[in-house]
């Protein structure tokens, strides 16, 4: 089984670079380091990490995760219209009640990632044992094989408050991307330089749908095979872009640019002191935060938000030639 990109299959397929990373004696103190909003690969290899430091092997049925993983990653998997009755429909509904409890109770990304990989390791070792009791999740279902979970109403535990928040988070999008503007951008290609390319883009305000841009990135409703590029604008002047991850596209650039369009907005020096930009933190930090995201896939406001509207960073989004790597 080739490992490609996954860390999962990584673990799965050479399980003795954890084993022989740690001897027993200090089992205690090893401490797993995920990146910042860990995805599906990244939660499962650190459950596979934990699972070997713990009982020294994986399961039998574990390559079924690492399969799963893989499909889900070229997005091979089996379609199903109920996509919250599947493990990857369990982990966003985590994901996405846990960031809904973070922002009432303004959390910080660290905490909610904490409670992410807390519930999804709980959920991982439910799925394990019932990979071993006969479930298959990598195959089309098959007459008379055992269902991971039950599909009567109302839905009955377990994780029946994810698959919940999952479809009715859905039926939020839908409402959302009917009032949303669609466009036509021409991105950077990752990894070639001065390479373009047309790349189908989508833009809300305020959307209900707490997971917005990962249904978006996955429509193949609306679109052929999901929007490349979601902008989303929230409480008026803090935004999140992010890049479908098999796009082969990048946001490399534009954070300078919307930096400087923002301080000329605001009357200042180009290069001025950004100290003199209003802040809720002391830190020196810029207004659009990419950092500690691979590839420029990602850039968000950080906690002030911008002074830039919609259309002001639609309009930088949409004009390449004024980003500044």
């Amino acid at each position: 089984m080739a490992t490609g990109d996954s860390a999962t299959a990584l673990v799965y397929a050479q399980p003795e670079l954890v084993l022989k990373h740690v001897d027993q004696s200090h089992l205690a103190k090893v401490t797993l380091v995920l990146p910042r909003c860990p995805d599906v690969d990244a939660l499962v290899a650190a459950y596979f990490v934990q699972e070997l430091l713990d009982k020294g092997c994986l399961p039998a049925a574990a390559w079924q995760l690492v399969e799963y993983v893989r499909r889900l990653q070229t997005g091979t998997l089996p379609p199903t219209p109920s996509v919250w009755h599947t493990p990857y429909g369990i982990m966003l509904g985590i994901r996405g009640r846990n960031l809904c409890y973070c922002r009432e109770h303004a959390l910080s990304q660290t905490q909610q990632d904490l409670y992410d990989v807390q519930r999804t390791f709980y959920f991982l070792r439910y799925l394990m044992e019932r990979l071993t009791a006969g479930v298959d999740i990598v195959s089309a279902k098959a007459s008379g094989q055992a269902a991971l979970f039950g599909e009567g109403e109302p839905l009955q535990p377990p994780f029946e408050r994810e698959r919940d928040f999952v479809r009715r988070d859905l039926e939020a999008y839908e409402r959302d991307v009917a009032r949303a503007y669609r466009f036509d951008a021409v991105l950077p290609v990752l990894g070639l330089s001065g390479s373009m390319r047309h790349s189908m883009a989508i833009a809300v305000e305020d959307p209900t749908s707490t997971l917005f841009a990962t249904w978006a990135h996955e429509d193949t409703r609306h679109t052929a095979a999901g929007f490349d590029l979601v902008v989303l604008c929230e409480r008026t002047h803090h935004y999140r872009l992010s890049v479908k991850p098999t796009a082969g596209i990048c946001l490399q650039g534009l954070s300078r640019a919307l930096e400087g369009a923002e301080m000329t907005k605001l009357h200042l020096p180009v290069e001025g002191d950004m100290y003199t930009m209003p802040r809720l933190t002391s830190a020196p930090t810029s207004g659009w935060d990419g950092q500690g995201v691979p590839d420029h896939t990602l850039l968000e406001t950080t906690r002030q938000g911008t002074a830039l509207t919609l259309a002001e960073v639609l309009q930088l989004v949409q004009d390449v030639r004024r980003w500044r790597p």
